[in-house]
């Protein structure tokens, strides 16, 4: 072989061949690379450059592997050619070996290609060397990366590759595929057999068929384990051109797709154990809707809801509905084209009975991310869709209920309000009267009368303000329609001008900064502040300034309020009593109350999920606390 290789490398990907280049100066390989891309620079190269070899590419955007084989074999250029590509059919390999070159290499192996190329290159400087026929020739070249031998029709070794010696040397074991130059095939096909080796038998007699001409060619695959690997070949056996008394033997190593098609099946294996285990129906199609897969659930499905048997082969619009068909195939175009459809389908069976189903459409993909069918997942909702009827029936009860309560209430409002109108207009006509009695005849009404007058316009007024208080805790609930966020520093400085009277009267100090900010309801959270303060204002020790204070403090869930004041207080045994509608612990003087302003706090907060509570001490004040959840 020369020292220096002249390499023409057909290529359009700069990446790869400088992979490529790099491999070889690793196999310390001595060569002068020229890479082109295209149909007229490759023609130029092989004119200009005269290369001693070609490695090809099997594609390029305009022109691929075989067309330069052509080339080559119309100028009558005979140089060795590998290919060099990425993944290709075993079809493709084979249709390009037959169409001359002399190998090929996967680019994810180009480690290889240094021995690749020295082994071609080798075989090629011997060719001139061999004088069997120019079949043998092409033989031996075409299938160089194999193990070959030719054998004549005794069964005796004529010739072998290098391939084959290597095998033998590296395994150091007589078997079909690597015994030495000048031993017989057939003796060793037959010892083997005596061992039990059908796969022996199976080779022995394919390839007597070959040379008695009653085929042209036979192929097998074997096992040939090793005990470090697990390997597998493929035995091809031809005529050996126009000799009928020899024929070429090939032994070509296909472990990586075995190991591959393994892989594969064990995938398949797991994948199918997923889908018998799940409870949904499965069905893969291809774009046609031909069926090319599914699992048990699928066929109780189909079998239970049509009455037919679902195979591998069958068409999916043999099972639905005509009236359906030209719809479902407008939806399968929409899935083929990327979408995902759904929808609910109620089966009435012959029997009465009705089951619903769901079904899911996707999109099925390749490993190159083309749609290549469609899948199919079905359900069984039937349980699903009667519970939702269920559900709706009960909705539309609840919204019945609820349409008779508002009217309800809407009635109970008006009759309240009809009733306070009622109460308060005779107590208002009493009022004015006495009023009026009392002015025109005060001159003849002695102390007592006056003072009788008194009472009965004092008990008046405060009719009316139960009345009032009565009809604000029958609203209690009734509140706005939509929360806002309320500044509560805001809140409680409206409330002190509504007290702002009593506030300038007693001289009282209100004590509050840094409340929080909320998203409540206002009215009802201003009638809670507005009755706590008041409270406050009011029940004040006599001679003493009331001083409010009003704080809050954050926790993990809610916010808490407090109210404190320096009044009156009350004992311990009153806690829970003070809340309690109409409960009132002072009946007399500037203490007298309606009993109704805490009960009204306490259904507010608990409207708004919180609780209130007190805690006070007899002449030491009292502390009011209410809690908020936080939203």
């Amino acid at each position: 072989m020369k020292t220096k290789l002249k390499i023409l490398h057909l290529e359009d990907i700069p990446a790869d061949a400088e992979l490529v280049e790099r491999e070889l100066k690793k196999g310390k390989i001595q060569f002068e690379s020229l890479v082109v891309d295209s149909k007229s620079a490759f023609e130029n190269a092989l004119r200009e450059f005269v290369p001693d070899i070609v490695l090809a590419d099997h594609s390029l955007p305009s022109f691929n592997s075989l067309e330069a084989i052509g080339i080559m074999k119309q100028k009558g250029i005979k140089i060795p050619i590998i290919l060099v590509t990425a993944t290709v059919s075993d079809e493709y390999a084979l249709e390009v070996m037959k169409a001359g070159a002399d190998d090929y290499i996967l680019k994810d192996r180009l480690h290889r290609l240094p021995h690749t190329i020295m082994n071609v290159m080798e075989k090629n400087s011997a060719e001139q060397q061999l004088k069997e026929s120019e079949t043998f020739n092409k033989g031996v070249l075409s299938s160089l990366s194999s193990h070959i031998t030719v054998i004549d029709q005794n069964g005796t070794l004529i010739t072998v590759n290098q391939a084959w010696n290597d095998f033998g040397n590296e395994n150091g074991i007589t078997s079909l595929d690597h015994i030495s130059t000048g031993s017989n095939y057939f003796d060793v096909c037959k010892r083997a057999i005596e061992e039990g080796d059908s796969d022996a038998a199976q080779a022995l007699a394919g390839i007597q068929s070959v040379l008695n001409n009653e085929k042209q060619q036979f192929e097998m695959e074997y096992p040939c384990h090793s005990p470090d690997e697990q390997r597998w070949f493929i035995l091809s056996v031809k005529n050996f051109g126009t000799d009928s008394y020899k024929v070429v033997i090939a032994h070509h190593d296909i472990s990586e797709r075995k190991k591959s098609e393994e892989v594969l099946r064990k995938s398949e294996s797991n994948l199918q154990a997923i889908f018998e285990n799940t409870s949904e129906g499965f069905i893969l199609a291809d774009p046609d809707g031909i069926v090319k897969s599914f699992n048990t659930n699928a066929t109780q499905t189909i079998l239970l809801n049509t009455e037919q048997v679902i195979k591998i082969g069958s068409s999916i619009f043999d099972f639905i509905p005509s009236s359906r068909k030209e719809s479902y195939s407008r939806v399968l175009s929409k899935v083929l084209e990327g979408e995902t459809k759904h929808y609910d389908y109620l089966f009435e069976r012959k029997n009465g009975d009705k089951k619903w189903f769901s079904f899911n459409i996707n999109p099925a993909y390749n490993k190159s991310s083309q749609i290549e069918g469609f899948c199919i997942t079905s359900n069984d909702i039937t349980n699903r869709k009667i519970l939702e009827k269920q559900l709706n029936e009960l909705n539309v009860n609840l919204k019945k209920q609820a349409n008779d309560l508002a009217i309800s209430n809407k009635e109970l409002e008006g009759f309240a309000y009809i009733t306070s109108h009622d109460l308060q207009e005779p107590l208002r006509m009493v009022t004015g009267f006495l009023g009026l009695l009392e002015k025109k005849y005060g001159d003849v009404i002695d102390e007592k009368g006056k003072q009788y007058i008194h009472f009965a316009v004092d008990g008046a007024k405060r009719m009316r303000q139960i009345i009032v208080d009565l009809l604000e805790f029958s609203r209690i609930g009734k509140i706005e329609n939509e929360e806002n966020l309320i500044d509560l520093n805001d809140l409680v400085r409206e409330v002190l001008i509504l007290h702002k009277k009593q506030i300038k009267e007693t001289k009282a100090i209100i004590i509050f900064e840094n409340l929080p900010s909320m998203v409540i309801y206002k009215t009802p959270l201003f009638q809670v502040f507005q009755n706590l303060i008041g409270n406050s204002l009011k029940y004040h020790t006599k001679g003493v300034s009331p001083t409010v204070n009003i704080s809050s403090e954050e926790t993990e869930t809610n916010w808490q309020f407090s109210v404190k004041d320096n009044g009156i207080g009350i004992n311990e045994e009153y806690f829970n009593k003070i809340f309690m509608l109409f409960h009132r612990l002072h009946n007399k003087g500037q203490y007298l109350g309606t009993g109704i302003g805490l009960a009204v706090c306490k259904k507010i907060i608990e409207n708004f999920g919180g609780k209130i509570w007190i805690e006070s001490e007899q002449n030491m004040g009292s502390t009011f606390y209410f809690t908020i959840p936080k939203k």
